[in-house]
């Protein structure tokens, strides 16, 4: 009697076990797809859906094997792995160590979930450890030294408070499943059932991660739109591609780059000024949009009158940034140094390896352009900027700062920057008491960065260096594709002006995207695509432009193939000694991709 209540409870002790273990592995599991479901929540709707690419035959299968919503049921095979580890064998979930290397593995993989779906959710493209890394050991320090603020870092502190509580709930969940597991012992059908199990997970992996066709119909996104999903899996593939980024640094040769792009001293017959004015955030879902679409093509519409009655002659295509959402100069590198840069690893090995690289700048110093580079950003720390390093790389003659500014109006922006208005007529006047002609002038706007707040345009800049004037504060419920129709309308109008105001004959400017608006394009729609503007007076070297796929006026079309942020820089130099270059010297080779030295990072 005693034996058979001892196995009636024993049996009850086993049965009560499974909820535990059933419930453990549903949270646990379903918690690894919440960061994406949450960072792409305006994208995403909360139960599964699909739709398929043309010719799969998946069949009635796949609303479990491929998703187009980042929705949270779905399979963790490397979680159901480590659940298969502890009744496979009862040693790895009764020691502290494996106890210990279990809830560490599972904790690694929510890290590099959560980081993926911001990373993809902000730059359109799967993370790249290694220049990640380097990105990081940069601009800590000076984010630290220049933007810290006590609100900052109360939200920083709130975060770690939560992210502790977090972790704290995560091990509590992973100490009743172990309890589970002990009331439970491996059995020979426990063991065979989740064999069972994860032959078919296994195959779908193998079948599914390597679907070229799915691949290429989804992009770099294709991973996350999987029903059955290995962590692991992305994460050595991050790993490779850091590690192919760090081999193909290796095979840049300055010699190859030097005989593409390096010109001879003097060869320039004429010498325009030239304004290489890089647009933040100005991509193409601003012309894309419905929200923004039709606003901008009033602005456009404006502008390109107001330039046209001026006498001045507009030439528009688009060209593929080497980023979206993020690292401007990454893709400012990209165009005034013809190479392809990605990431932070190309571009931290050409400013500590190249010391007279061929670029946009350094070509232009030798026809006797003085180059100027303007930067509005305030300055809380002096020594957190390598000001030293980026005037060897970028061959500035002459920094104009937001210190020789004095000024005392307000502030917009993530830095507080002021009113690209008048930083750059700042510059202006600067740049022409100097009265060094030719002249080069590289800026990077700031007013359109995100939080997108827009400046009023004024009639005279120098009146905006008022510190009795208001700024606008940053209107939250007209919602963040408002202020960033607006912040871009003010690029293009104040841009416009100022051209029309101090723009010359002898005058040429650049005016590009430098990426797409972070967490606003859609990398499937959008690409990496930002609209190219020519503006000069030179009509000859406008309508040139046209056998490069460029248009008159300042619309673009979406539907036209781009090109490439690293190909703008030849195409640069062949405009240059074709229009305003000795006859005898012979034209640069146009090079769409800019040059290239085997796989980029």
């Amino acid at each position: 009697m005693i034996v058979d209540d001892q196995r009636t409870n024993e049996s009850r002790r086993k049965l009560a076990a499974w909820p535990a273990l059933c419930g453990s592995f549903l949270i646990l599991n379903t918690l690894l797809f919440v960061p994406s479901f949450v960072v792409f929540f305006q994208e995403s709707t909360f139960f599964p859906s699909t739709t398929l690419p043309p010719g799969n035959r998946i069949g009635g299968w796949r609303l479990l094997l491929l998703r187009d919503n980042l929705d949270v049921f779905r399979l963790s095979a490397d979680l159901l792995a480590l659940f298969a580890l502890g009744v496979w064998f009862p040693w790895w979930h009764r020691s502290p160590l494996g106890r210990r290397l279990q809830v560490l593995t599972y904790l690694g993989l929510l890290a590099f979930q959560t980081y993926t779906a911001f990373y993809r959710h902000t730059f359109g493209s799967s993370p790249n450890l290694y220049g990640d890394l380097l990105t990081l050991r940069q601009l800590a320090p000076v984010a630290w030294k220049e933007l810290m603020t006590a609100r900052l870092a109360l939200g920083i502190l709130a975060g770690l408070v939560a992210a502790g509580i977090l972790v704290r709930g995560i091990q509590w969940i992973w100490s009743v499943h172990f309890q589970a597991l002990d009331r439970r012992p491996s059995s020979a059908r426990a063991r065979g059932a989740l064999l069972l199990l994860l032959a078919p997970v296994a195959m779908i992996l193998i079948r599914y991660y390597n679907d070229e066709h799915l691949r290429r119909y989804f992009g770099d996104s294709y991973g996350s739109v999987l029903g059955v999903q290995a962590t692991s899996v992305s994460f050595l593939r991050s790993v490779r591609s850091s590690v192919n980024s760090y081999r193909h640094l290796r095979s840049i040769d300055p010699v190859v780059i030097r005989d593409h792009y390096e010109l001879p001293d003097g060869m320039l017959r004429q010498r325009p000024n030239i304004y290489f004015i890089a647009i933040e955030s100005y991509g193409s879902v601003a012309h894309r949009h419905p929200m923004t679409k039709h606003h901008l093509q009033t602005t456009l519409q404006d502008c390109e009158r107001r330039l046209r009655v001026a006498g001045w002659h507009v030439a528009s295509a688009l060209s593929e940034s080497t980023v979206s959402g993020g690292r401007s100069w990454l893709a400012c590198t990209s165009m005034t140094h013809g190479i392809r840069v990605d990431g932070q690893g190309v571009y931290e090995y050409l400013n500590r390896h190249f010391d007279n690289y061929p670029s946009m700048m350094s070509n232009l110093k030798r026809q006797g352009y003085r180059i100027y580079r303007l930067s509005s950003i305030p300055e809380r720390n002096q020594h957190s900027v390598p000001w030293d390093q980026y005037t060897r790389f970028y061959q500035v003659d002459e920094w104009i700062r937001y210190r020789d500014m004095e000024f005392d109006g307000p502030g917009y922006g993530w830095t507080l920057a002021p009113p690209d208005q008048f930083a750059l007529g700042f510059a202006h006047r600067k740049i022409q008491e100097r009265d060094h002609q030719p002249f080069f002038l590289f800026f990077i706007t700031q007013n359109s960065h995100t939080p997108y707040s827009a400046p009023p345009l004024v009639e005279n800049w120098p009146t905006l260096n008022d510190p009795n004037r208001k700024a606008g504060s940053i209107d939250d419920s007209s919602g963040t594709w408002v202020r960033y129709q607006r912040a871009i309308d003010y690029q293009l109008r104040f841009l416009t002006r100022f051209i029309e105001e101090n723009g010359s004959d002898r005058d040429l400017f650049i005016l590009v995207g430098d990426h797409q608006p972070p967490w606003l394009s859609d990398s499937a729609q959008d690409g990496f695509r930002t609209p190219l503007h020519f503006i000069t007076r030179d009509g000859e070297f406008s309508r040139s432009l046209g056998d490069w796929g460029f248009r008159t006026g300042l619309g673009v079309d979406l539907a036209a193939q781009p090109l490439h942020h690293e190909g703008f820089y030849s195409l640069f130099l062949r405009q240059l000694v074709k229009h305003y270059g000795d006859e005898s010297t012979p034209l640069p080779e146009y090079l769409p991709n800019g040059v290239v030295f085997g796989e980029g990072d």
